[in-house]
């Protein structure tokens, strides 16, 4: 497999209240979406993520302790719901553009959130632990 046709997938966790999801890196228990072009790996993965987004994979999960999605519920309901798009709309171009922005937006929310907490930390050690010399 070359690099360039191995970069035309990503995963969909399977299993889990996350099931559904869209992620880069293979995880356990997760399906590979495989694209046939960088555009439409680009759809597809906006449609899943919409979908999960959503809750719209919930009613297709089985299972009482570990709930699970079934590889031809996710693939119907991904292709149905790809289908019944017209990606070449503006509207559908605006919206996937403004989903994106807003994810990443979060991302770099999280990160921010992360490093003020381990700042917060950081700086409540030094004050528990570090004893200055009284002058």
């Amino acid at each position: 497999m070359n690099s360039a046709s191995s970069d035309l997938h990503f995963y969909i966790l399977s299993k889990g209240f996350n099931a559904g999801k869209p992620v880069e890196r293979p995880a356990s228990n997760c399906f590979v979406i495989t694209a046939i072009d960088e555009e439409e790996k680009k759809k597809l993965y906006w449609v899943c993520y919409s979908l999960w987004i959503s809750g719209s994979y919930i009613p297709y999960l089985k299972g009482e302790a570990i709930p699970a999605l079934h590889i031809s519920d996710a693939s119907a309901l991904v292709e149905k719901v790809y289908r019944g798009i017209n990606f070449n709309l503006d509207n559908t171009k605006a919206l996937i553009a403004q989903l994106s922005q807003i994810v990443h937006a979060e991302k770099q929310l999280s990160l921010q959130q992360k490093l003020t907490a381990e700042l917060k930390n950081s700086l409540a050690r030094r004050l528990t632990f570090h004893r200055p010399s009284a002058r």
